[in-house]
């Protein structure tokens, strides 16, 4: 009886284990399919960041978020500070309006930057550099990313994907200290045209821009 018993229940694990991987795989599925035919994509995001290491910090900020194929990315933050990131997949500028400061350097060095744009342009990227398991609530799909390689720099990404429409709605990113992440995305616009300069720094007109190239 005791064999009959954990042969059961050694069954019902190796079944629910290939259940869950199966449904992984096809939520991964949907999600190409519907990045597929994404060229672009602009959504407003609010961001919020708990610092707990040395003293305890929360900071909640806002903006818009827009990107482009194959690489290319803007985040505009537009309170409580106006602040932009924008890359061309190359290069990156990190301006502050309020210090009249934009700094300059490569996008390897600051990002993984084929990390963001796969999450929403083309997903089956991913599994190349995490494992993946899932967690599923009543409207909600929510996949854990563990990196697998160690210049991913995050403990865990939390994904979170509204059933209806496999639409992603929140990034939550853990380092490895603890420090957390969370966007949240909404008001998306697909495949909205955008030139390619949108997503290179150009200084104000009449405004002069300190420049820092960063190493």
């Amino acid at each position: 009886m005791k064999r009959i018993a954990l042969w059961t229940c050694w069954w019902f694990l190796v079944f629910s284990f290939n259940a869950r991987a199966a449904l992984v795989k096809a939520i991964l599925e949907k999600l190409q399919e519907k990045s597929a035919n994404l060229h672009t994509l602009e959504a407003h995001f609010t961001q919020d960041t708990l610092v707990v290491t040395g003293l305890m910090r929360k900071k909640h900020m806002e903006g818009m978020m827009r990107l482009k194929r194959p690489q290319m990315m803007r985040w505009d933050y537009l309170a409580p500070q106006r602040y932009h990131v924008i890359s061309d997949g190359k290069k990156i500028w990190f301006y502050d309006e309020d210090q009249n400061q934009v700094m300059i350097g490569k996008i390897d060095k600051f990002f993984d930057k084929q990390l963001l744009c796969s999450l929403f342009l083309d997903i089956k990227n991913i599994t190349k550099f995490f494992e993946i398991s899932l967690k599923e609530e009543k409207e909600i799909f929510s996949l854990e990313l563990t990196p697998t390689q160690a210049h991913i720099g995050a403990k865990q990404i939390l994904v979170k994907v509204r059933k209806s429409d496999y639409q992603i709605i929140e990034i939550k990113f853990t380092d490895f200290y603890g420090n957390q992440n969370t966007i949240r995305l909404s008001r998306f616009v697909y495949n909205k045209p955008f030139k390619d300069s949108l997503f290179r720094f150009s200084p104000p007109k009449n405004k002069k821009v300190e420049i820092i190239h960063l190493p």
